[in-house]
């Protein structure tokens, strides 16, 4: 997700933007786009939480055509990316 460009004027509420990229990245994309992301910080000590800031984890429990719709609305990244 290195190459996803957050707009800097979006409007993160104040528990979002208090933390690290990747937990802005998963509202991002949660608001923008409805696919739910896990930030991977979480599972990461402090120091270490900067190793994992542009990654994100997605668990698809559902049928292959929920799958299928998840990757249609995440090439909606595109206009983001640089």
């Amino acid at each position: 997700m290195s190459k996803v460009k957050l707009p800097s004027d979006y409007p993160f509420p104040a528990h979002v933007a208090s933390r690290p990229r990747d937990f802005k990245l998963s509202y991002f994309i949660i608001k923008e786009l409805g696919v739910a992301a896990i930030p991977p910080t979480e599972f990461f000590t402090d120091d270490n939480a900067h190793i994992v800031e542009d990654w994100l984890r997605f668990a698809i429990c559902k049928n292959d055509d929920v799958l299928d719709k998840a990757k249609d609305r995440l090439r909606g990244l595109k206009k983001y990316m640089q």
